[in-house]
């Protein structure tokens, strides 16, 4: 890490952006856009940065070509980058807001476009899937009063699936009249089966 003397004097990384040649430009903001699904929004930030550059560079007319060709994107798309870094950009590094703001779930939300069809469709399937997994994150006594009320529904339930076979069984048991061991047979894989679905109860 640089000490902040050199900090000060060490040029920031648009300005070493904009002194490298138009093939290195758009090769980073490239490796920029594979890495942001994996590695966040901060390379989409130097995607966009990177982005205004070129876009100064190319002539009029050749812009949507050359990304096409070039990053395999629209402009649409690329204007997006290029207003989230904006966004970004305007405000203070340092500031209390900056660091408070939460990060932004879509990249359209994050260049200000909130329109909901560019919401990330899988975002809010996988908000559920996350909140049924940390579901079970309680304390230890929230836990254990679950954990001992699952058990007592569980006791009830078997309770209850005993004596409802007792009385079936009592009605088509081989010994008595209009039962039968195909009956009984019948009857007890009913009550297996019923006691075996108390394990998601």
């Amino acid at each position: 890490m640089l000490r902040p003397l050199m900090a000060e004097t060490a040029p920031s990384m648009t300005d070493r952006d904009v002194a490298l040649s138009t093939p290195s430009l758009f090769k980073l903001v490239k490796l920029d856009l594979g890495a942001g699904e994996e590695k966040g929004f901060e390379d989409y930030v130097r995607a966009g940065r990177r982005l205004t550059i070129l876009r100064e560079r190319i002539p009029p007319g050749q812009w949507k070509k050359t990304l096409r060709e070039k990053l395999d994107i629209s402009t649409t798309t690329a204007a997006r980058y290029m207003r989230y870094a904006e966004r970004l950009d305007s405000l203070d590094h340092g500031s209390a807001r900056r660091r408070a703001a939460p990060p932004p779930r879509t990249l359209s939300e994050g260049s200000g476009d909130h329109r909901p069809h560019h919401q990330a469709g899988w975002y809010t399937e996988a908000r559920a899937q996350h909140a049924k997994a940390t579901a079970h994150h309680a304390s230890t006594p929230q836990r254990e009063a679950r954990w001992a009320e699952q058990r007592a529904v569980r006791t009830r339930a078997t309770e209850i699936i005993d004596a409802g076979y007792r009385v079936v069984a009592a009605k088509y048991h081989p010994d008595k009249a209009g039962g039968s061991h195909a009956e009984m047979s019948r009857t007890n894989k009913a009550r297996d089966g019923l006691r075996a679905a108390l394990k998601f109860v």
